[in-house]
C-alpha cells in the first residue's frame, strides 16, 4: 500500500511538473482571443462586401433616376 501511494504521488508531481505554466496558460488564452478577433472582423469585413454594395448600389440607382427625372 506504501509503495501505490509513492507512486500515485510521484505521478502527481510529475503531471503538474509537464504541464503548461500559468503564463503559459495565459499567453496562450491572449494569443487565442487575438486571433479569435481577428477572424471575426474578416468575416465581418467579408460579409460587408457581399452585403453592403448589393444595397448601394440599388440605392444610387434609385437616387440616379430621381436625379434624372426631375432636370
Amino acid at each position: 500500500m506504501k509503495k501505490l501511494f509513492v507512486v500515485l504521488l510521484v505521478s502527481a508531481f510529475f503531471i503538474t511538473a509537464c504541464g503548461p505554466s500559468a503564463e503559459d496558460a495565459e499567453a496562450q488564452r491572449i494569443k487565442d482571443s487575438i486571433q479569435l478577433e481577428e477572424d471575426r472582423v474578416k468575416i465581418l469585413e467579408k460579409a460587408n462586401e457581399l452585403l453592403v454594395p448589393d444595397s448601394l448600389s440599388t440605392e444610387n440607382k434609385d437616387e440616379k433616376e430621381e436625379d434624372d427625372s426631375g432636370c
